[in-house]
């Protein structure tokens, strides 16, 4: 296994979103980079840029993935902005996929490729013709990486790209869906000369990856951020205050894993079955309910080592929670042979069915829903400030050039909204009384006809994200009730109850009773929020790894699932507020959130010692997250409402003392970002 390269400069990476539905393509990204120089961009990376589906709006339905998309501005221009942006020191990485959209369109899948017939290069069901799909989406189908010959072929674009240093790193989409992950990771590294990769995957802090890898995209560090900035005895509250609504006494992970349950029995049928027959060819006298109940009872996927036949430690404890027959427990402890593939395709489904139930989980788990996404926890996702530093030396040690973000276009809600859902948990007791409200006066609006579950999610949906448009709202109630699948799906769509709540809804934006309660109290907390979000980000930022910011998120940004957040972005806000800084401004609530960006990555790029240097927790006080970096930077950032920043002293400079008395972030509210004075 080859080491992978490091780049001269390791700031922070910024996501952009190809979207030619609205004009943002390759010429676009070309034409950004002067401003992203100014910000201290190290790294851009890109939605996928092969040739997809006409008019994708993401990318991943690709048809070609050895073709530059034309509809993203082609090869001519691809080339332009890659130069563009290596003379402006900002590395470039490509997004990978293991997945094509099964269509006539796609030369692999219509069986014109030469050498690769259609069954060679996916995984095709040799009894029903049904294909291994990304997750329940069979219309995306997934490629045969493990077979070598395959790999080469359909990865030729980006290792000659990367041979040639036309982008210098990788990230890979949804890797937790690769049938053999650590052996596609081994051979990407190989075969592109050791460039970085880092992997899209819902991590947890103390989860290993491959060795071939930098690290992930950084969820683990955004639940981590999350958590510290969470009341754990709020947080506590709301789950009890759930259950007293709701009369439901199951905790979240109770809840997702019968949701996967039920997508077992129904989404995945074909799935099972495969593998009952693949099983029973080798092992006698496994029945059909033995594999489901495996199945459904791996809390998380394996990742077994096939090619040494070695079951690593957290592996093993994986397989000695399952319900697992001798026999099946045999096969998973490696001590059958002839089953590699079962296994393989085994791993894959608890993955995607794990997923499907964590989804699904988001919007029938409603304790905090905001702390429902992406790796975040509502039953134990707060954590203290011991926890948060144990858990950055791990990766100052293990994976110091991973990535940590906020928002992603993957997660359920942007890093802003995230933070209020945090902040919400300092206002349980509060927050107890004005749902009671709601109830009370919203009563006359929908005589009984909406579900307490449903008011109660739009509740706090609407507190913490707030009144927003209705062409942004009304497409997510239906996203929302559909996904829950209660009282609608999206195999049973019940419209007229989808439409009940819309209409519910539209009172609400008029309805004085309500409003008199709801505004102040939105206001209240979206005030508390912002002073978090921005403590958020300067740990975001300068915690061991690199920063990740998605498009938009330069300024406030509150965003919701698929495809609000794929918005385009208005980048000329962005650039008057930066000229405006770069001749002296001083911040506004507006641009706060810019102008510490600005500072805190102006800092990372001038003395990158530090930044690369060891992370020492230090005593900054109740309430106050504070480390040193190296022996010239020194982080304080209050986590808990009303904590005081008080800073190590004489001989040191605040680089955010701008941000005391800003209008909106609240009386006293401080942040540090100290440095050294020589």
């Amino acid at each position: 296994m080859r080491k992978q390269k490091q780049p001269s400069r390791w700031v922070a990476s910024i996501r952009l979103q190809l979207n030619p539905l609205v004009g943002f393509g390759f010429k676009e990204v070309r034409e950004l980079v002067p401003l992203l120089k100014r910000l201290h961009i190290s790294h851009v990376y890109l939605s996928p840029a092969m040739e997809s589906e006409e008019n994708s709006n993401h990318g991943y339905d690709v048809i070609n993935p050895n073709k530059i998309s034309r509809q993203r501005g082609g090869w001519v221009e691809y080339r332009k902005m890659a130069r563009a942006l290596k003379s402006a020191g900002i590395d470039l990485i490509w997004d990978a996929t293991h997945h094509m959209l099964a269509s006539e369109k796609n030369l692999y899948w219509n069986g014109s490729a030469p050498g690769f017939p259609k069954n060679r290069v996916f995984d095709i069901d040799p009894v029903t013709g049904q294909n291994r799909g990304f997750m329940d989406f069979l219309h995306l189908a997934s490629i045969r990486e493990e077979d070598e010959g395959v790999f080469d072929e359909t990865n030729e674009l980006l290792i000659r790209l990367a041979k040639q240093n036309v982008i210098q790193g990788i990230r890979i989409d949804a890797a937790e869906y690769l049938l053999d992950m650590n052996g596609y990771c081994d051979r990407l590294n190989q075969s592109t000369g050791g460039k970085p990769i880092w992997l899209e995957v819902i991590n947890g802090p103390d989860d290993e990856l491959p060795d071939s890898v930098v690290g992930s995209v950084g969820m683990d560090e955004m639940a981590s951020i999350q958590g510290v900035f969470t009341s754990r005895a709020g947080q506590d509250d709301l789950v009890a205050f759930w259950r007293e609504l709701s009369g439901r006494s199951e905790e979240h992970d109770e809840v997702a894993r019968a949701a996967s349950r039920e997508f077992a029995r129904t989404a995945f049928v074909p799935q099972i079955d495969r593998l009952h027959r693949e099983i029973s060819a080798t092992v006698p006298g496994v029945s059909r309910e033995d594999v489901f109940e495996a199945v459904v009872s791996f809390p998380r996927r394996t990742h077994l080592n096939l090619k040494d036949r070695v079951v690593a430690d957290k592996d093993r404890e994986v397989i000695d929670s399952a319900h697992l027959t001798p026999q099946l427990r045999q096969v998973f402890m490696l001590e059958v042979s002839g089953c590699d593939q079962f296994i393989r395709h085994f791993e894959h489904l608890v993955a995607c069915i794990g997923a499907k139930g964590g989804i699904q989980t988001i919007y029938r788990y409603l304790a905090n829903i905001g702390m429902n996404d992406s790796g975040c926890h509502p039953d134990h996702g707060a954590i203290g400030i011991d926890e948060l530093h144990r858990r950055h030396a791990l990766r100052a040690a293990k994976m110091p050039h991973t990535m940590n973000c906020r928002s992603t276009h993957d997660v359920h809600i942007s890093g802003d909204v995230r933070a209020r859902f945090g902040a919400l948990t300092y206002l349980s007791g509060e927050w107890r009384e004005v749902v009671k409200q709601f109830f009370s006066v919203n009563q006359p609006l929908h005589d009984g006809q909406i579900h307490v579950e449903d008011q109660y999610f739009l509740y706090q949906f609407l507190t913490c994200v707030g009144l927003i448009e209705a062409e942004r709202l009304e497409p997510y109630i239906t996203h929302w009730l559909r996904e829950a699948g209660y009282r609608s799906s999206w195999a049973n769509n019940n419209t007229a109850y989808e439409t009940a709540v819309k209409e519910f809804v539209r009172k609400l934006r008029s309805h004085e009773p309500f409003l008199r309660t709801f505004q102040p109290f939105h206001q209240r907390l979206a005030r508390l929020a912002a002073a978090q979000s921005l403590g958020q980000l300067v740990i975001q930022h300068t915690a061991p790894g690199m920063g990740d910011i998605y498009q938009g998120d330069l300024m406030w940004l509150f965003l919701i699932n698929d495809p609000d957040n794929r918005r385009p972005v208005d980048w000329s806000i962005t650039d008057s507020a930066l000229a405006a800084f770069e001749q002296g401004a001083k911040p506004t609530f507006d641009t706060a959130k810019l102008w510490v960006t600005w500072q805190t990555l102006g800092l990372k790029e001038r003395y990158p010692d530090a930044f690369a240097g060891a992370y020492t927790p230090v005593d900054g006080g109740q309430g106050i997250v504070a480390y040193q970096l190296g022996d010239r930077v020194q982080v304080h950032v209050p986590v808990q409402p009303g904590a005081q920043v008080q800073g190590p002293g004489q001989g040191w400079r605040n680089l955010l003392q701008d941000l005391e008395g800003v209008e909106g972030l609240g009386e006293g509210f401080s942040l540090g970002l100290f440095v050294r004075i020589d």
